[in-house]
């Protein structure tokens, strides 16, 4: 009798069973796949945590996933790439932490060189889970790969870059992708008066865009800036390859001008690599403003190109042509003789006044814009100490430059701002405001450029106080050891791209 009664029951035990096993799996899946990867606590960490503006809302979702797209289009989630960043990193377990986020990788099909195979939601919610990465450990990682950027060496500018293959065939993908970024479309002000506006120095063809674009955006949304405009210039010397604009770059930028034309309408882009016509025209510049400023060069041969670096003096590099001076002591040309220079010629109708911030060199190293930050901020709190602005307290400065500039600069000059405020111990706060036209540049420059922001946001997300497991200078290309690795990585046939369940919740939760 039990017998029968049994046999009759078993059917139903199993079901049970097997429900209760599909629940455990289910459920299983569902919380792994919920649960943030390393991934994603240091991408929002480091910013990438979603935005909204004027009318476009992203989500941090695409924000994080646009940023792995970027590196993925770079090659940086290739084996051997993969292999040597774990290494490098320190981490205490390199093969098995590389087993597992290359398990990821595989999965999401990161490691192979077309953009649309590459499933960036399944890479964003599986990179690092299941590692002992935490999200210190994958903010330095996510600063290491970028900083890969094609080796940009020490002192080397963005538009001495070499382009690869992958810029070239990828560069719609890339620029949808730095689009989500906000490293290519313009940034508008959000307010209708400032108490101060900086515009960011740069190259001849940089300052002088700004300027025009400074006039522009006053004029086209009724901006009022209430204290002055400074540019924030310094000591660097200027040189052909850098300062020279092509000529009919040149002509148009004296168009918009003249004609007040948003500079978002025209090309004015600088690619990477030497060009003859600008070299030149940067030469006749040159000898113009040095005879305009009282600058003496050398009658007999009024410029020099060094061959190698061992020819260069402190700050110099070889390949480009400078000015050669009749006497080393003397006046030079700078990027602050330029800028006034610029003013001068082209002065904007829109502003009463510029003054030019004039940041010395440090050492033979240029000035940068965390150094003529910090100038302009140090003069701006003793302004506010002196009283000046009376009794008020909080303070927006409108700073212009462009994309792919505008997040990064903007942040290092926060920073900067912050640093002046606090030594002062003055009781205000001063907020910075990013705006500028779109981006002109090719993907050599802005691939260089995101590498250049990730460093800025990860300054800002460990602060000063905050103990890191790496200093930044194991992670900086320019700075980390860059030295290959020569154990080989494990087998690929051991790495294992997960469950059936697991890829279920994966491929269709967010």
């Amino acid at each position: 009798m039990a017998n029968k009664i049994f046999q009759k029951l078993a059917p139903l035990f199993i079901s049970a069973g097997i429900l209760a096993l599909a629940t455990y799996f289910t459920y299983d899946g569902y919380t792994k796949s919920t649960t943030p990867s390393a991934f994603e606590l240091a991408a929002n960490r480091l910013g990438f945590n979603g935005y909204k503006k004027a009318d476009k809302i992203v989500s941090a979702a695409n924000h994080q996933e646009a940023l792995l797209k970027q590196l993925q289009m770079a090659g940086y989630f290739q084996p051997a790439t993969l292999w040597q960043t774990i290494n490098h990193l320190g981490v205490k377990d390199p093969a098995t932490t590389f087993t597992k986020i290359y398990s990821a990788v595989k999965k999401s099909k990161a490691d192979q060189s077309e953009p649309s195979k590459f499933n960036a939601k399944i890479l964003r919610k599986n990179l690092g889970k299941g590692t002992e990465l935490d999200e210190q450990d994958a903010m330095d990682f996510i600063l290491y790969t970028a900083q890969n950027a094609f080796g940009r060496k020490l002192g080397q500018e963005r538009n001495e870059l070499a382009a690869h293959d992958w810029m070239n065939t990828h560069k719609t993908d890339y620029f949808a992708a730095a689009t989500t970024l906000r490293l290519i479309d313009r940034e508008t002000p959000e307010r209708q008066e400032y108490d101060k506006a900086w515009i960011a120095g740069a190259s001849r063809i940089g300052v002088w865009a700004r300027i025009i674009d400074y006039d522009y955006t006053l004029s086209k949304y009724n901006i009022k800036v209430r204290g002055e405009t400074s540019i924030l210039a310094g000591e660097r010397g200027l040189w052909a390859n850098i300062d020279g604009i092509t000529p009919s770059v040149r002509d148009k930028l004296v168009e918009a001008y003249v004609t007040k034309r948003d500079l978002d309408t025209i090309d004015i882009s600088l690619p990477v690599g030497e060009d003859m016509e600008r070299v030149k025209e940067g030469q006749e510049y040159m000898a113009s403003l040095a005879a305009r400023s009282g600058v003496k060069l050398d009658p007999s041969s009024p410029f020099i190109q060094y061959a190698t670096k061992e020819e260069c003096p402190p700050g110099y590099f070889p390949g480009r042509v400078y000015p050669k001076y009749a006497n080393s002591k003397g006046r030079k040309l700078t990027e602050t003789l330029m800028s006034k220079d610029l003013l001068t010629t082209y002065p904007p109708t829109n502003v009463s006044a510029i003054t030019t911030v004039d940041t010395l060199a440090d050492q033979g190293q240029r000035p940068t814009t965390s150094s003529t930050a910090r100038d302009a901020a140090i003069t701006f709190v003793k302004d506010i100490m002196s009283g000046v602005y009376g009794d008020k307290k909080e303070f927006v400065i409108l700073f212009e430059t462009n994309n792919p500039y505008i997040e990064r600069q903007t942040i290092a000059t926060q920073r900067e701002v912050d640093k002046v405020l606090k030594a002062s111990k003055l009781d205000s706060r001063i907020k910075v405001e990013g705006i500028g036209f779109k981006c002109k540049q090719d993907v050599a420059t802005v691939h260089s450029e995101l590498a250049a922001l990730i460093a800025e946001k990860w300054k800002t997300a460990t602060g000063e106080d905050i103990l890191t497991k790496r200093s930044i200078e194991k992670l900086l290309f320019q700075t980390r050891d860059n030295s290959s690795i020569t154990t080989p990585w494990p087998d690929m046939a051991e790495v294992s791209t997960g469950s059936l369940v697991q890829d279920f919740f994966d491929d269709y939760l967010s």
